[in-house]
């Protein structure tokens, strides 16, 4: 699947009443080949551009960016740059989680970003660079609380087949209830 694909499925389909119809979140999940990432960024960029002509408002939260920007304003990030040498990832993980934690952090700037505008679909990338950092399942488990009616799209590196994601099409992590996509496109 491309994401010429994608784009024909998000403009002839309701992804808000698809999911709610079959009892789902309006949580998506895309598997993209993670060897292409420079590549599939730039088409994500496109694909952000060709959908809003035709109307659709796109909201693309990069996640790492994200998580450097929360760094920043609390002043973090150039003493982490600073420390990261000198710590194991467990400590770094610890300190990053202190001030960009994904429930009490992340996910109220991502439905605050979400409520501020209106958006019809929510791009949500960056989870190979955040990685082991931020971990994909705890995005979508948090998500499931409270989400809004705005649909998420969740681009990932790795595979996903509807019940674990293979981050970088390696390293296990089973999600929840996001929608497989990729499945759902080659099923139409």
């Amino acid at each position: 699947m491309n994401l010429d694909q994608l784009y024909n499925y998000i403009t002839t389909r309701d992804l808000l009443v698809n999911a709610r119809s079959a009892g789902h979140l309006p949580v998506y999940l895309y598997a993209y080949s993670a060897a292409g990432e420079d590549t599939f960024a730039a088409e994500l960029r496109g694909l952000t551009s060709n959908l809003m002509r035709t109307g659709k408002t796109v909201l693309h939260i990069d996640l790492f960016e994200l998580v450097v920007q929360i760094l920043k304003e609390d002043g973090s990030f150039d003493t982490l740059l600073e420390v990261e040498p000198e710590n194991d990832k467990g400590e770094l993980m610890n300190l990053i989680d202190d001030v960009a934690n994904v429930e009490s952090v992340i996910i109220p700037r991502l439905k605050g970003e979400i409520a501020s505008g209106s958006a019809s679909v929510l791009f949500i990338s960056g989870f190979g660079k955040c990685y082991p950092f931020l971990r994909a399942k705890k995005v979508i488990a948090a998500l499931e609380q409270g989400l809004s009616d705005t649909p998420v799209i969740l681009f990932f590196p790795g595979t996903y087949d509807g019940w674990s994601l293979m981050l970088f099409g390696t390293l296990p992590e089973h999600s929840y209830r996001a929608i497989n996509l990729s499945g759902q496109i080659h099923n139409n």
